[in-house]
């Protein structure tokens, strides 16, 4: 039993050290599956999503934003210019602190 408590308090004290890039990872899943949504809609002559599904996304997953007003202009702004939001820009603009952690890269494991 102490086995299963030791190893429960190393993966707890790494979920806290690994919070803000597991905030971005979470961040940017749902930002790029909202461009990806918007990408697909313009190309086939449909209305872009209502930006009111990328916040309701970010509730329904639990992410608690300041900046979901700021998220809100900028995808109001990408409409009314007719551009596609970049997914790491819309991650930038829900989390400014965002900008000091590099994108991450996944390497494809050999053997």
């Amino acid at each position: 039993m102490n086995e299963l408590r030791a190893l429960r308090s190393r993966v707890n004290a790494l979920r806290r050290k690994m919070v803000h890039a597991l905030y971005i990872l979470r961040v940017r899943r749902i930002a790029g599956g909202y461009c990806h949504r918007w990408s697909v809609a313009t190309s086939n002559h449909e209305l872009p999503p209502d930006p009111h599904r990328l916040i309701q996304g970010l509730v329904r997953s639990g992410l608690r934003l300041p900046s979901l007003a700021s998220a809100n202009n900028f995808l109001h702004d990408c409409r009314r210019k007719n551009i596609e939001p970049d997914p790491e820009r819309l991650v930038h603009v829900l989390l400014p602190w965002s900008r000091r952690y590099s994108a991450p890269r996944f390497e494809q494991a050999t053997g």
